[in-house]
């Protein structure tokens, strides 16, 4: 098979992806989407309070300290507690 064919497999005159490329593309794109996410909560002058895996664990750490800093109790007492996955901004509590 000469390179020209091999090319034209890959690639048709439209520009559009052969069959087999699209779903080597979709196999790259699914295994990156099934990596877990991370999770970190970060709580004003305390610092990071959770890093993890687990979206439960980081809900109950994310709801507890933005209890505590609506309410003005503890060290969260009116402190920003921001919640990020995979290092992007979540859901965050400005007070």
């Amino acid at each position: 098979m000469s390179s020209m064919q091999n090319t034209t497999l890959r690639f048709n005159i439209v520009g559009r992806f052969s069959a087999e490329l699209i779903e080597l593309l979709s196999l790259e794109y699914y295994m990156e989407c099934r990596r877990m996410a991370k999770h970190e909560i970060i709580v004003g002058n305390i610092g990071t309070v959770y890093e993890g895996e687990n979206k439960e664990a980081a809900k109950l750490a994310y709801t507890e300290y933005e209890c505590q800093s609506m309410q003005g109790y503890g060290r969260a007492s009116c402190e920003p507690v921001t919640w990020l996955i995979n290092d992007e901004i979540y859901c965050e509590l400005e007070v």
